[in-house]
């Protein structure tokens, strides 16, 4: 996919994960799937094609996709800090959880991104 089109999902998943905190936040009451799962599907799309972005921007490599080790290792790395790391080492006042439902959907979000990011334009 071309990096302006790109860039527009980017914009789309960065405007929908803030919409689904922001409903979190104001008590809304939502399915436990959307309240709690959906942030963590997209957020690992807004990282993936953010860095993405970043890489081509600065690369200057305009057809550059992350290869399939590549976005593993980043979704073996955010299912750690999030889903092991951080609930053994919360600041006092959070509260973090472990869930394997936040591993599939952060799965479910890479492999989106895997097919979407290799889209032809």
């Amino acid at each position: 996919m071309d990096s302006r089109r790109l860039f527009a999902l980017w914009l789309i998943i960065f405007g929908g994960y803030f919409l689904v905190r922001f409903w979190r936040f104001a008590d809304a009451d939502a399915p436990n799937i959307i309240a709690h799962h959906l942030t963590d599907f997209l957020f690992m799309p807004w990282l993936l094609i953010g860095t993405t972005l970043l890489f081509r921007f600065f690369s200057k490599k305009r057809e550059y996709v992350p290869s399939i080790f590549q976005i593993s290792i980043c979704v073996l790395g955010v299912s750690w800090y999030f889903e092991w790391w951080l609930p053994q080492n919360q600041p006092s006042g959070h509260s973090h959880t472990r869930d394997w439902l936040d591993v599939l959907s952060y799965f479910l979000g890479a492999l989106f991104t895997f097919f979407v990011i290799r889209k032809k334009s």
